[in-house]
Formats: C-alpha cells, sequence, structure tokens
C-alpha cells in the first residue's frame, strides 16, 4: 500500500465533501427559487450524496491510519454508490423531459374518419 498517494487521495476527498457540498447546496439556492419541489428533490439527492461521502471519507483516513485495506475497499464501494447516486440526479431532467414528450404525443386526440 503506497500511503503517500493514499494520503493525497484522503486529503482531495476531505476538500471534496466540503467544497462540493457547499457549491451544490449553494448552487440550488437561485436555480430553483421558483421551484420548491424541484428544490427539495435536488436538497435529498445532494444530501444523501454528502452523506455517503462523508462515510467513505471517514473510511478513508481509518484506512490510512490503521494501514488496513478492509476500511479502503468500502470507502471504495460508497463512492461508487455515491457517484452512481449522484449521476440519477443529472439523469433526471431526461427523464422528465422523456416523460412529457410521452405525454404531448399520447394526449394528442385521436383523428376521426368522416364519411
Amino acid at each position: 500500500m503506497n500511503r503517500k498517494l493514499l494520503l493525497i487521495n484522503a486529503v482531495m476527498v476531505s476538500l471534496y465533501l466540503v467544497f462540493g457540498t457547499l457549491y451544490y447546496l449553494l448552487a440550488a439556492g437561485d436555480a430553483y427559487a421558483e421551484h420548491p419541489v424541484f428544490a427539495s428533490l435536488y436538497v435529498v439527492f445532494v444530501g444523501v450524496h454528502a452523506v455517503l461521502v462523508f462515510l467513505a471519507v471517514l473510511l478513508e483516513w481509518w484506512g490510512y491510519a490503521a494501514g488496513k485495506v478492509g476500511p479502503l475497499l468500502f470507502a471504495n464501494i460508497l463512492f461508487v454508490v455515491a457517484g452512481i447516486e449522484l449521476a440519477l440526479l443529472l439523469l433526471g431532467p431526461a427523464v422528465m423531459l422523456l416523460a412529457l414528450i410521452l405525454n404531448l404525443v399520447a394526449a394528442r386526440p385521436p383523428k376521426i374518419k368522416t364519411v
């Protein structure tokens, strides 16, 4: 295990946890001010992401301090889950746009044949 790289990684993810969470939460304030439902969903997604990254950072530092691989493996699993969870937030608008298009197509009145 390369402890220098592990220390650099632990510091980087710690900075991401602090500054990334602040950025995501402050960016949502202005963007979703007129849409409280979307703002609350955004905060929930970012909150879950922040909790998962926080747990992963704790395990990362524990693995570094103890020199064990087990906490690092679990931290990497949490990082993957947190990344997938945040990617779902980005997929949300695409799914909503697809749902809107399908609803508009489905709501078109049927053509009536006249004889």
